[in-house]
């Protein structure tokens, strides 16, 4: 059987599923409020005890976090989005036992399943994994039937080891 899926992402999707890669890593929103708190809490310090270069270093490395995280999620989406050509363009897979069959303007490959060491699962997206932080999106609003969701899940949890579910 081939599962056929056809998909462009658009910036918004993508942004999404690159906040869910990097979900796994730390709570983006969360880094942003803390770093946040520790300027504030730094700066009264500084004013209410007088110059340190305790409090000073603190600001220096919160803001130093908050500029990491801010670029991470509100910047580095659409560099990408706009540098990576074939994500924002159509394609077309055709999935069976042999793995991919992939199709997009000006490129064609064939993905084995053994390409992918793992997979990362929403209620959005299906990310499959090649290294560490290089991935495929595919969206599951890409799957014609849920018939064809369903076979692609048996094909994934088939072929690669690690499936997580979120």
């Amino acid at each position: 059987m081939i599962i056929e899926i056809t998909y462009k992402l658009s910036y918004d999707e993508f942004k999404r599923a690159f906040v869910f890669h990097y979900s796994k890593i730390k709570n983006y929103k969360l880094n942003i409020f803390f770093s946040l708190v520790l300027i504030v809490f730094c700066s009264i310090c500084w004013f209410a005890m007088g110059y340190s270069m305790i409090w000073l270093l603190c600001i220096i490395l919160s803001l130093l976090s908050l500029s990491l995280n801010v670029y991470v999620y509100a910047f580095l989406p659409k560099r990408l989005y706009k540098r990576e050509p074939r994500i924002s363009k159509e394609v077309t897979m055709k999935v069976d036992e042999d793995g991919f069959d992939s199709f997009s303007e000006g490129i064609q490959s064939k993905i084995r399943w053994d390409f992918y060491s793992n997979a990362k699962e929403n209620d959005e997206f299906i990310m499959l994994y090649f290294g560490k932080d290089s991935f495929t999106i595919i969206p599951k609003r890409a799957f014609r039937e849920k018939n064809d969701y369903m076979s692609f899940k048996e094909l994934m949890h088939k072929y690669i080891q690690k499936v997580e579910q979120k």
